[in-house]
């Protein structure tokens, strides 16, 4: 969905700000507005033409956490019924909307906003007072993380001056090094300060830790195997290593070269399929590697909230078969001696602990040196898992 608001929403900074805040509200409390629609329409949510379910979920966003008056509200509504080509709903549209009472209370689980399954699943695992605390927290903003390139005194001072708050990023109870947490933002991060110097880039803290699992030392060669957007690649050339990034999507290696470009940074980047490439030219060239795979990205649901309502619950299972051929693929590319991370930005076992249990014991010459999980976050973090094998 970001990627649609990027190509889609008004040029307008107001306008803008707008149609994300609205966007990214109607998907966070999709539960809750839906659970609405079809209490006050006495209709299931499946019966109602999608332009229709639409306006009503951007409606009673509004009336129920907006600020707009109710009149104006319902009149863009039944606006946007019309705009859309569903005149013949207007009525409906209008009715419910005025029949909206705040003081209606909804079951918790409802308001919890999140798939049943899923919250079934957290529950199950982490007991269901941590599933609660963490279903609330993806329903809040994310803050905007970011990496500085060099000493941060500089970048620190300009966003002061700039009245931003900042703060230190805090995995595991200590702070990440260079890496900052900023207010969420709305507007466009080019406007932020050192952006356009290339001072810093974007990346949440948990993925800044993955990417220091690596233990990337100075000239060291490291295969970046998943790369793009190349935080973690930015990352590991900042603390000295010579990285090659690789990628499927040619228009996200594109990103990739171009935030290089901004940030001073040189590494090589190439087009690589992991799960379908087995063999890299020239074997075991790597001092390490690393695997952030695709994933089911349940551990991002407070960035991508569609994220929640696009996954079932074989998926974990089924990204897991992938997700253990490119690992296969990937660990192939490791001297002796040298490190293979395997990181997902998911909390689900299957996708995680259970992919490396089961690589490092069909694998006999690599062994898990440390572990690295995130989910459930507790310093407003994404949820990671990741690990750092030895090749023996």
């Amino acid at each position: 969905m970001d990627v649609a608001l990027q190509a889609h929403a008004p040029d307008a900074s107001r306008d803008r700000a707008m149609a994300w805040h609205l966007v990214w509200g109607v998907l966070r409390r999709r539960n809750e507005l839906d659970y609405l629609v079809e209490l006050l329409s006495h209709r299931e949510i499946a019966k109602l033409d999608a332009p229709v379910l639409a306006a009503l979920r951007i409606g009673l966003l509004e009336m129920g956490h907006g600020r707009a008056p109710s009149h104006a509200v319902v009149n863009e509504a039944v606006q946007l019924c019309k705009i859309a080509g569903t005149a013949r709903a207007a009525p409906l549209v209008n009715a419910i909307l005025r029949h909206y009472d705040a003081s209606v209370p909804l079951p918790p689980e409802v308001l919890l906003n999140h798939p049943r399954w899923l919250l079934r699943r957290w529950t199950e695992r982490i007991g269901q007072a941590a599933a609660i605390r963490w279903a609330k927290a993806n329903n809040k903003p994310a803050p905007t993380g970011i990496v500085a390139r060099g000493d941060p005194r500089g970048l620190l001072e300009d966003l002061e001056r700039a009245q931003i708050q900042v703060e230190p990023a805090i995995i595991a109870g200590k702070p990440v090094p260079r890496a900052f947490k900023l207010p969420p933002r709305m507007g466009p991060i080019h406007e932020l300060p050192g952006y356009h110097g290339g001072s810093w880039w974007v990346q949440d803290p948990a993925a800044v830790a993955v990417a220091d699992l690596v233990l990337p030392g100075t000239g060291a060669l490291i295969l970046d195997a998943c790369a793009a957007p190349g935080g973690k690649s930015f990352r590991m050339v900042s603390r000295g290593a010579r990285v090659v990034a690789t990628d499927i999507v040619p228009a996200r290696l594109e990103e990739l070269r171009r935030n290089a470009k901004r940030l001073h940074m040189d590494l090589q980047v190439r087009p690589w399929d992991w799960l379908s490439q087995d063999r890299w030219p020239g074997a075991r060239l790597f001092d390490a590697a690393l695997l952030d795979a695709p994933c089911t990205g349940l551990g991002t649901l407070r960035r991508h909230p569609d994220i929640r309502w696009r996954r079932h619950p074989g998926d974990p299972a089924r990204m897991a078969q992938k997700q253990a051929i490119m690992l296969r693929h990937v660990s192939r590319t490791v001297k002796k001696g040298g490190v293979l991370v395997y990181a997902v930005c998911s909390g689900e076992p299957e996708e995680g602990r259970e992919v490396v249990e089961s690589f490092v014991s069909s694998i006999e010459h690599f062994e898990i040196e440390e572990v690295l999980c995130t989910a459930p976050p507790t310093h407003d973090e994404d949820a990671f898992w990741a690990a750092r094998m030895r090749c023996l």
